[in-house]
């Protein structure tokens, strides 16, 4: 009788570890967006109001890239190219003979956060 007991316990233990894991199909991995190719490159001199580029990755949503330099939110121009997005726009002109961070943020469409940016000495 004793052993019965212990192989239901056993049975019963085993199951609900098996429940608390879930099943691997039903959940859904983040995807955060990247971004390559920066220009100018990282730690460049570039003059004040000079234009930058960068590609985000498939997995960016478009509508949510916003890119700041000291605080200030830049305008952008994405295109769409072979499912990347090339995007551009130009340094503030309000920003001369300082060190700058271009700031990058965007959500994928699963709305997992991706952010990076690149450093730009503006003469």
């Amino acid at each position: 009788m004793k052993s019965s007991h212990l192989i239901t316990l056993l049975l019963v233990i085993s199951s609900s570890q098996v429940w608390a894991y879930g099943s691997d199909s039903s959940t859904k991995a983040c995807v955060k967006p990247k971004f390559s190719h920066f220009q100018p490159v990282n730690n460049s001199e570039v003059a004040t109001n000079s234009t930058f580029t960068f590609i985000a990755s498939p997995q960016t949503n478009p509508e949510t890239l916003e890119v700041t330099v000291k605080g200030q939110p830049v305008e952008l121009t994405i295109t769409e190219k072979n499912k990347n997005f090339y995007v551009s726009g130009t340094l503030p002109a309000s920003i001369s003979h300082d060190f700058v961070r271009i700031n990058i943020a965007a959500e994928s469409p699963s709305k997992c956060r991706g952010a990076d940016g690149w450093l730009l000495k503006v003469n």
